[in-house]
């Protein structure tokens, strides 16, 4: 059933009251009562930020998280429908309107973006898996890896030290694979290299670790080439114990 025109206008008054706290409402709404709705609104938005971003939420004084909140929740109309995308407006709305200078924490960015990612890939939808097999060479086959996955290059080593110890003067550059276990549903993430980090995008072409080594040679100069296809071998088969790497494609 269509609502009535009146009925739609006095909703959108009252969703951006609870999203600006502009009160626009007159005879419409009890206006004694009509604050509680923004309250118990940006509760919820609240509470859902505070479990997207645990770590940050945990480090930052309460002043400043709520205004971090505050100014999202009142200045950003959400686009999605889907509850659990919010925290990814979120991280969105914080680089567009340089939260990390605003607030003086240069890993900010970071941060959001890592832990918005874990969320992401955990609620992410089912990607279809390779045909594999577990037996292979593995040099000259084409490893079968987990498509249900992440590689994020950040500044900051967010994902090893904690916001507290973060040293802000010397940013340099780190590798995070992040992927979700096939059985569990649980998401892993990995620091990686370069180096690794470029493999498995090779991978993800289809060439065989002895073509990575290969194609990596002039950006790497490997002083020995099968030291450093050994060693490739060595990530990919503890890739295989933490169940990123499936097995060969057939």
């Amino acid at each position: 059933m269509l609502l009535q025109t009146e009925t739609k206008k006095i909703q959108s008054k009252l969703s951006d009251f609870c999203r600006t706290g502009e009160n626009t409402l007159t005879t419409e709404v009890n206006q004694k009562r009509v604050h509680h709705y923004r309250r118990l609104v940006y509760n919820i938005i609240d509470d859902i930020l505070q479990s997207a971003y645990p770590v940050f939420y945990g480090f930052a004084e309460t002043k400043l998280w709520d205004d971090m909140v505050n100014t999202f929740y009142s200045n950003h109309a959400c686009s999605t429908p889907q509850i659990w995308k919010l925290p990814g407006e979120f991280y969105q709305y914080a680089c567009e309107n340089d939260f990390k200078e605003k607030y003086k924490l240069p890993y900010l960015e970071d941060l959001l973006l890592f832990e918005w990612m874990e969320l992401d890939i955990h609620t992410m939808k089912d990607e279809e898996y390779p045909a594999y097999q577990t037996k292979g060479d593995w040099s000259k086959d084409v490893i079968a890896i987990n498509p249900e996955y992440r590689i994020l290059s950040v500044k900051y080593p967010v994902h090893t030290t904690h916001p507290s110890e973060i040293k802000t003067d010397n940013p340099s550059q780190y590798f995070i694979l992040i992927y979700r276990e096939p059985e569990t549903g649980r998401v892993q993430f990995i620091d990686i290299s370069v180096l690794y980090a470029l493999t498995i995008e090779k991978i993800e072409e289809e060439k065989s670790i002895t073509e990575i080594v290969d194609e990596l040679q002039p950006v790497f100069n490997f002083p020995d080439k099968a030291f450093a296809q050994e060693q490739i071998i060595n990530f990919c088969k503890d890739l295989q114990k933490k169940a990123f790497v499936l097995g060969f494609r057939k």
